[in-house]
């Protein structure tokens, strides 16, 4: 099988992982499909990266619910101030976040919209759609969205 020569970033706390609030107070809950989410673009993808502020999540947690071998196909790479200083433009790429900086993406001219409206399509807002895809997967967004995005970049990249 040959992968996709995509550059993947996926956010961990908040879009594989889920704020739940039950009786006793706030939980927290890993989103279903989160594993099969990772393993799919893992799978079908050259380059997959953490895209996440809490490292130590990223390089311990996941690998205990992932397992070793998944967890090894993902990498992540450091930086200073903000983690989307970990974004290669010059490689087209899709962005898995909870949390979108908008005024970044802004401030470097990458937006195609001055202000994506993300209520009409709440898991898809474009940077570039021909290069860059942005998915804004909200941690409030029902447990099996992670499905839902999986089967949209099946269409948007033919993958059956």
């Amino acid at each position: 099988m040959c992968k996709i020569d995509k550059d993947i970033y996926i956010d961990v706390d908040g879009t594989l992982i889920r704020n739940t609030f039950c009786d006793d107070g706030v939980g927290i809950g890993l989103r279903d499909n989160a594993v099969e989410f990772v393993r799919f673009f893992a799978d079908n993808f050259t380059n997959v990266y953490w895209f996440s502020t809490n490292k130590r999540f990223c390089l311990n947690g996941f690998r205990k619910i992932a397992g070793e071998k998944l967890n090894s196909k993902v990498k992540y790479k450091e930086f200073e101030y903000s983690k989307y200083e970990i974004l290669d433009f010059s490689r087209p790429f899709y962005i898995f976040d909870d949390e979108l900086k908008y005024d970044y993406f802004n401030s470097h001219g990458f937006l195609i919209d001055e202000a994506p409206v993300l209520e009409k399509d709440p898991y898809k807002s474009k940077l570039n759609p021909r290069i860059h895809i942005l998915y804004y997967i909200p941690s409030d967004a029902p447990m099996n969205f992670l499905k839902k995005v999986i089967e949209d970049v099946k269409k948007k990249e033919n993958i059956k």
